[in-house]
């Protein structure tokens, strides 16, 4: 991740017990890295919208507020490198 404008960040963990660090961008889309932001990895597939004004988490589920409404997407499917 270069460049990019970061609006939210939030924390989580996948239910292979990695702790991730979730970022959202302004224009990009939502980023995760499991390396304490070392390496990223974008995960926007299905996010109707890349500009991320908010992230958050509910132990099960991501949530990501864009300017085209709520985006939940399973913490199962976060993965990064």
């Amino acid at each position: 991740m270069t460049n990019a404008d970061i609006l939210s960040l939030a924390t989580g963990v996948n239910e292979a017990g990695d702790r991730m660090l979730l970022a959202g961008t302004d224009g990009s889309g939502v980023f995760v890295s499991t390396h304490s932001g070392v390496s990223w990895v974008a995960v926007n597939g299905g996010l109707p919208n890349l500009a991320v004004t908010a992230l958050a988490t509910d132990g099960t589920n991501l949530f990501a507020a864009t300017g085209a409404g709520v985006f939940r997407r399973p913490l199962a499917e976060m993965i990064a490198p």
